[in-house]
C-alpha cells in the first residue's frame, strides 16, 4: 500500500497543471475584407506546417466561405480533412502577421489554434509590452 501511495503522490507532483486562460489569447482575422474576432489557444505541441510555413487552424464554423488552396487528408484513428487558405492578415497579441497560411477543422475544441513556431516573438513581445 505504501509504494502505491509513493508513486500516487509521485504522479500527481509531476503532472502538468494546465492554465487555460494563461494560454487563450484575442484573435483578429483578416479575410476576403471581413474581419473575424477569435479566441485562440497557444498550443505548444502545434508544429504543423505547410509548404515549410507554420500553420494555424481554425474551427469551420468561425468563418464564412472560403476558396481553398489545398485539402490535406491526415489518416489516423479519425480520418480528417484540413483545408488549407492563405489570410491576408492576422492580429495577436497587439502584433500583426501578413499572408498566414490556415488550416480549417470541422472539429476544434477552439477557435483557433496558434502555432508556437509562429507565435514565439509575437506572445513575448506582447506580454513584454504589457508589463509597462
Amino acid at each position: 500500500m505504501c509504494f502505491f501511495n509513493y508513486w500516487n503522490n509521485l504522479f500527481n507532483l509531476c503532472k502538468r497543471k494546465i492554465k487555460p486562460k494563461d494560454d487563450l489569447y484575442d484573435v483578429t482575422l483578416i479575410f476576403n475584407n471581413k474581419i473575424y474576432h477569435l479566441s485562440g489557444f497557444l498550443d505548444s505541441g502545434n508544429h504543423a506546417n505547410y509548404l515549410g510555413y507554420p500553420l494555424i487552424f481554425i474551427k469551420k464554423s468561425k468563418i464564412d466561405t472560403y476558396q481553398q488552396l489545398d485539402t490535406l487528408i491526415i489518416d489516423g484513428l479519425k480520418k480528417r480533412k484540413i483545408d488549407i487558405i492563405l489570410v491576408d492578415q492576422v492580429l495577436v497579441n497587439k502584433q500583426s502577421l501578413r499572408n498566414v497560411y490556415i488550416g480549417v477543422l470541422d472539429e476544434l475544441d477552439y477557435d483557433c489554434l496558434l502555432n508556437k513556431e509562429l507565435m514565439g516573438g509575437i506572445i513575448w513581445c506582447g506580454k513584454w509590452l504589457d508589463s509597462f
